[in-house]
């Protein structure tokens, strides 16, 4: 099993910036425009740019406001028909 941590975030390039200067991650990976991962912790970090309003997996629209969060966890397995079960 593997944890990924997904952050949604406004502007790609000023999130990168501050969660290196923050928390000392850094890229090792792309993903077209809109994507990074980031390394340098015990789990993968993805940034993935997304505009406010809009929608993510639900109804409610994308803000960066206080209190809503950005961030969703992603659980990779080997045999996703076994973790079912």
């Amino acid at each position: 099993m593997d944890l990924l941590v997904n952050i949604d975030v406004p502007d790609l390039a000023a999130a990168e910036r501050f969660y290196g200067a923050a928390f000392g991650l850094t890229p090792t990976r792309r993903f077209a425009d809109g994507g990074v991962e980031l390394g340098g912790s015990p789990v993968r970090v993805y940034l993935l740019e997304n505009p406010a309003g809009t929608l993510g997996a639900g109804a409610e629209p994308r803000h960066y406001e206080r209190h809503w969060s950005p961030v969703h966890l992603d659980v990779v397995v080997e045999d996703i028909d076994a973790a079912l079960a």
